[in-house]
């Protein structure tokens, strides 16, 4: 009969649902909790903006940017590291390179940086 879907169907449809959900959403979702995590626990210092490069996709229409920094942790050597995340047309212009922005890191997982605040100062 027309209009009518098999158990198998039904199932399919979820199964693939599911996955393009996992591979658009999902990434968005787990950046969030782990920025949430390092700006909960982690330690505060500053960064220096590298590069600002669109990635191409779009988040509730604001571009998602991939931002290279050099960290200046507490205690040890500055390293690099970079974020992906979605930020506003407006505010696209103080993350430029050179600018220093304040910043918090996981110092068991120092890859793990997140940007507290948004005012970049140019150096």
């Amino acid at each position: 009969m027309a209009g009518k879907t098999t158990v198998t169907e039904n199932l399919i449809f979820i199964i693939i649902l599911g996955i393009v959900l996992a591979v658009t959403v999902g990434p968005v979702i787990w950046n969030h909790f782990k920025k949430s995590a390092v700006l909960s626990s982690g330690i505060e210092t500053s960064a220096r903006i590298i590069d600002v490069t669109d990635t191409g996709r779009r988040h509730n229409t604001n571009p998602v940017v991939k931002i290279r920094l050099v960290v200046k942790p507490v205690e040890g050597d500055e390293y690099n590291a970079e974020i992906t995340s979605p930020v506003s047309p407006v505010k696209l212009p103080e993350y430029r390179a050179g600018a220093t922005v304040r910043v918090k890191y996981d110092p068991k997982k120092r890859e793990n940086v997140a940007i507290i605040d948004a005012g970049a100062k140019g150096q």
